[in-house]
């Protein structure tokens, strides 16, 4: 870890509640200890000096505990930004692709968006097939749908730039195969900046969990 990232994570360390409370906490401790030693019994200093060791122990205990949880952060974060999780999490909970070849009779219409929105909708009568996305120009959050031959699947989008990412709604995967390929086609059509098209399970989190379980439990 570069020195930087060493220094923030003690900085971290430091200020942290628990660490001051059980640092505070054996100070007291000792202070107490210090003006009473004088004037108490052997067994009462035999009890102040073991009050003492037990908060230092605790307050160290306490330190190397969010000292390695920092630790399993970045490691964490190493792992899927870069590394074997990143490549394992690809493959379970996305799709990733280029948009496809147009249909022959695809248009492109304007979706329902407010005065704060930006999106695109792609069609092909012929198809019987519909795709329009928008998301908001402030926070970039967004919504997808998807209309094929009567029925209608939709879920949320993050603002876009060539690449859309969908999400899909809850149970569904990754979409079926038939719908991943007519939106890509969609998104093929004439003048919709769109290039690449990424499909995400609603349970990527989850799934994401179970691959980091996965390298702790290989890796000790």
């Amino acid at each position: 870890m570069p020195k930087r990232q060493d220094d923030d994570a003690v900085k971290r360390l430091a200020s942290n509640p628990l660490v001051q409370i059980g640092g505070l906490f054996a100070s007291l401790l000792v202070l107490g200890g210090t003006v009473a030693y004088a004037n108490s019994t052997p067994e009462r200093r035999r009890r102040f000096r073991e009050g003492g060791e037990r908060a230092a122990r605790q307050s160290a205990e306490a330190r190397r505990y969010l000292s390695e949880q920092a630790r399993l952060r970045e490691l964490r974060k190493a792992y899927f930004m870069s590394g074997r999780g990143r490549d394992l999490l690809a493959e379970r909970a996305k799709d990733l692709a280029p948009v496809g070849e147009p249909f022959a009779d695809a248009i492109s219409f304007a979706p329902s968006m407010n005065m704060f929105s930006f999106g695109g909708g792609y069609a092909s009568p012929s198809r019987g097939a519909q795709f329009a996305y928008a998301y908001d120009g402030h926070d970039g959050r967004g919504w997808w749908q998807l209309k094929l031959t009567g029925a209608r699947v939709s879920g949320a989008i993050a603002k876009p730039d060539a690449r859309l990412v969908i999400y899909c709604p809850e149970g569904a995967g990754l979409l079926k195969g038939e719908q991943r390929s007519v939106i890509r086609r969609l998104l093929g059509t004439p003048g919709s900046r769109i290039a690449e098209v990424e499909f995400v399970r609603a349970d990527h989190h989850a799934i994401e969990e179970a691959i980091w379980e996965e390298y702790l439990a290989a890796n000790g």
